[in-house]
């Protein structure tokens, strides 16, 4: 179907599903959703289905290229909205009858958008000329954005950068999860766990998503995180006291205390200065609540 009109039978199944995603939309937003929102939403709901969420520029009649407005909704809409374009997308690719490429995707959405005949608040959909996938670009990660991160039970744990230095990027661990990796506005809250040194490879290859970035979050937790020494480790004319030591990014020692040493894990020999992408992932499987 990729291209080409709908057939009555495609029509009847993928239309109604338009509509009645439009009208959630217009329910928890109190207007009908922009191009902007509709493309950003099937984004997210292309992961699954996908390795990575997709990323779609839209090209217009007469050679421009869409704008997207700033002032998105997307990060207030509810589960409902996301499960429903994810079971679209999901549908879509099981009736492909072969392996949906981004462009197969891109080029269905245009049509469901042209002949489902779904309200658009900021543009006429004749005037879309294509939507184009484009290689999400794995951007440097910055204090203050928010990831989504794979756990147990096909959910997505959250974690906000604190700041990138020599030990590595440091994160802070939040509460919650997430059915699919969008954000959440203004709904994140931080554990009491340790900040964690890990690398950048699971959010270079798309494994990590960047799904917001709220600076407010970055009071909860140190400015610089440290790392920890065991009292046992060698390290020659260097003093790290009777419980264990903490370094921050500058090179800087101080000894601490039992209560510390026991509350980072030094005195029972859990605590890791650094953890692998997946050990962080790990982790926040089992800070997620019991079924």
């Amino acid at each position: 179907m990729f291209n080409a009109p709908l057939s009555d039978e495609s029509r009847g199944s993928y239309c109604p599903q338009m509509h009645s995603l439009a009208e959630c939309i217009l329910r928890q937003a109190g207007r009908d959703a922009t191009l902007g929102e509709i493309i950003e939403l099937f984004e997210w709901a292309s992961y699954g289905t996908f390795p990575a969420p997709l990323v779609f520029e839209v090209k217009l009649a007469g050679g421009g290229r869409y704008d997207r407005q700033s002032d998105s909704c997307v990060a207030e809409f509810g589960d409902s909205v996301f499960a429903n374009a994810g079971d679209l997308v999901a549908q879509i690719a099981a009736t492909a009858g072969e392996e949906l490429r981004p462009s197969d995707l891109a080029s269905t959405l245009l049509v469901l958008l042209k002949q489902c005949q779904v309200p658009v608040a900021d543009i006429d959909p004749a005037k879309i000329l294509r939507i184009i996938p484009r290689p999400s670009k794995g951007a440097r990660p910055e204090p203050g954005d928010v990831l989504a991160l794979p756990v147990s039970g096909e959910k997505f744990g959250l974690a906000v950068v604190l700041t990138r230095n020599r030990f590595g990027t440091a994160l802070g661990l939040l509460r919650g999860a997430l059915l699919s990796p969008r954000p959440r506005k203004g709904q994140y809250a931080p554990t009491p766990c340790v900040p964690i040194y890990t690398d950048e490879r699971l959010l270079a290859d798309g494994t990590w998503r960047k799904i917001d970035h709220d600076e407010q979050l970055l009071a909860h937790f140190p400015e610089d995180p440290e790392i920890y020494h065991s009292p046992d480790l060698q390290w020659p004319g260097v003093e790290l006291g009777e419980f264990g030591a903490a370094e921050n990014s500058a090179g800087r020692l101080r000894f601490i205390d039992a209560t510390e040493a026991r509350t980072v894990g030094i005195l029972d020999g859990s605590y890791r200065q650094a953890r692998t992408g997946e050990e962080v992932q790990d982790l926040l499987s089992e800070l997620q609540p019991p079924k």
